[in-house]
Formats: structure tokens, C-alpha cells, sequence
């Protein structure tokens, strides 16, 4: 009988606990996964380590987070709640997704990135790959449409 109750009482300790020790807040898993991803090369349609395009890195470090969005930047455009119209830091959180409109042909953004905070952006360069880049530049002021704030 002791081994039995011995048994009971070791046995959830032995097979492990299913909570996280301790809370990771999961806008620094979005950047932390983005900046891990540093060099990645870009790859049209490309949503892995292999390669991304720039929706398919947004998509693939909010999924690593556990947050569900979509994969394609026009349903991204759409996800979260719009928080700036303009490039004014003041208002942006990292984590934010910062839409640009980098082909006048098209009514709407066709490139995405996420704000990494200090004037920052994390994004999939189709010359350069997965890159930090200085949003102080007029290049960035110039195509910027808006931000939209997924994570409250």
C-alpha cells in the first residue's frame, strides 16, 4: 500500500508539470524570433527558416509566439487595430505592424515589417533578407502607410 501512495504522489512530479515556469510576454518572442533570423535569405512565398518573404516573417514570428494571424500582407493589413497613419514613434509599440506602400501601381501596402522599437523595423528585404533596419531614413518616411497594433 505505501508503494502505491508513494507511487501517486511521485508520479506527477515524474511525468512533469504543464505550465511554463514563468510568463514570457509574447511581443519579446515575436522580436527575439525575428532577430534570431538575422542573414535569412528572402524567398517569394517563402514563410520558413529557408526563406521568407515579408509577410511570411511577420506571419512566422507572431506563429512562434502562439498568436494566430494571417499569412498574406493584404489579410495583414486588415488584422489588429490601426494606430498610426504616420511615422511618429511616439505612437508605435515594438511588436506593431509597420505598412508600406512601395509600388505606386498598387491602392494599397505591399510590404510589412515589425516595429522593433528605438526607430527600428525587423522585415524581410527582397535584396537583402531578414534585416534590422533604421526606420530614420527618408526612403521608410517616405513609403510608410500606417501601423496596426495586434497585441494589446
Amino acid at each position: 500500500m505505501r508503494k502505491i501512495v508513494f507511487l501517486l504522489v511521485l508520479l506527477p512530479l515524474l511525468v512533469g508539470c504543464h505550465h511554463k515556469p514563468y510568463y514570457t510576454n509574447p511581443i519579446t518572442v515575436v522580436l527575439n524570433t525575428g532577430s534570431s533570423l538575422k542573414g535569412t535569405p528572402y524567398r517569394y512565398g517563402g514563410r520558413s527558416p529557408r526563406g521568407f518573404d515579408c509577410s511570411g516573417f511577420v506571419w512566422y514570428c507572431y506563429d512562434r509566439a502562439g498568436i494566430v494571424i494571417p499569412a498574406t500582407t493584404e489579410l495583414q493589413r486588415k488584422t489588429g487595430n490601426k494606430v498610426a497613419r504616420s511615422l511618429k514613434f511616439s505612437k508605435l509599440e515594438p511588436g506593431d505592424l509597420l505598412f508600406f506602400k512601395m509600388k505606386w501601381i498598387f491602392g494599397h501596402p505591399d510590404h510589412v515589417g515589425i516595429y522593433a522599437g528605438h526607430r527600428q523595423m525587423l522585415h524581410s528585404s527582397t535584396s537583402r533578407g531578414v534585416v534590422l533596419e533604421d526606420l530614420d531614413n527618408g526612403f521608410w518616411k517616405k513609403h510608410f502607410s500606417y501601423a496596426r497594433r495586434v497585441v494589446k
